[in-house]
């Protein structure tokens, strides 16, 4: 536990000292929710969800939650290919730690960022709207799909991070992969009504299975929802054996120019 802890208390400490990406953390999902959802809500009205009519803000509040465990992704990717081309993966590496030290000191850090932000999110959301009759079922199902999500992430950012320590490649993976993912999942509208390719799209993004789970929760609605969370904890467990594996198996100096 040490050695996790040791990974995470640098990713905290550099969260702390950098601070516009601190205030980014905290601001970005209540900045989304107040201009982005309220602003859209009159234009949207109210949808349909499960055969219940909600409003879009009840809506997008599950979607915004599992999204800010997606925005894990492009850090963790960015500070994993940092960690290889400035020698710190190395010196982890070259001590005691083991694979998966370094892949849950990454995770522990993600966890605790992205449950902070699922707080701050629920507690502007009871001012826009309608507070959810939430019970503890659903407290705890919600608390355990943004925990899955947060790690599944998190692992995807490792497992490609690792896998160049070049900045430019780096950023063309972020470029590339981020607003597809985004966009192409049902965070921000039900994919059902969207065009055929980015309908099938969404199936095969695991962002859509997560929000999809997020809603379940949020609502308490879990008919026909099983597959949902079957595929969250399936993507999870085999993204962390993956993320161990490229940890293992990744040259420790960094990538040739």
């Amino acid at each position: 536990m040490d050695k996790i802890w040791i990974i995470a208390y640098r990713d905290f400490a550099w969260l702390k000292r950098w601070k516009p990406s601190l205030y980014a953390e905290i601001l970005n999902p209540i900045v989304y929710l107040l201009l982005f959802a309220a602003a859209l809500t009159d234009n949207f009205g109210e949808i349909s969800l499960n055969n219940q009519r909600t409003s879009y803000v009840l809506f997008f509040i599950p979607g915004l939650i599992i999204l800010q465990t997606f925005n894990r992704f492009p850090l963790v990717l960015g500070a994993s290919s940092n960690d290889r081309r400035w020698g710190i993966f190395r010196v982890y590496m070259t001590t005691k730690m083991k694979p998966y030290h370094y892949v849950m000191g990454k995770t522990l850090v993600s966890v605790c960022v992205s449950a902070l932000q699922a707080l701050f999110i629920l507690g502007v959301s009871a001012l826009l709207a309608r507070p959810m009759s939430f019970n503890g079922t659903s407290y705890i199902v919600l608390a355990l799909i943004i925990v899955s999500s947060s790690l599944f992430w998190t692992f995807l950012g490792i497992i490609i991070g690792l896998t160049t320590s070049h900045e430019q490649k780096r950023s063309v993976y972020i470029t590339l992969l981020t607003l597809p993912i985004m966009f192409s999942s049902s965070i921000f509208y039900d994919i059902s009504q969207a065009p055929k390719y980015i309908y099938w799209l969404g199936l095969v993004n695991p962002l859509t299975y997560m929000a999809n789970a997020a809603r379940a929760s949020f609502f308490s609605n879990y008919e026909g929802r099983l597959y949902d969370f079957v595929t969250v904890g399936g993507v999870t467990i085999i993204a962390f054996a993956l993320a161990v594996w490229k940890v293992q198996t990744t040259r420790l100096v960094p990538d040739e120019a």
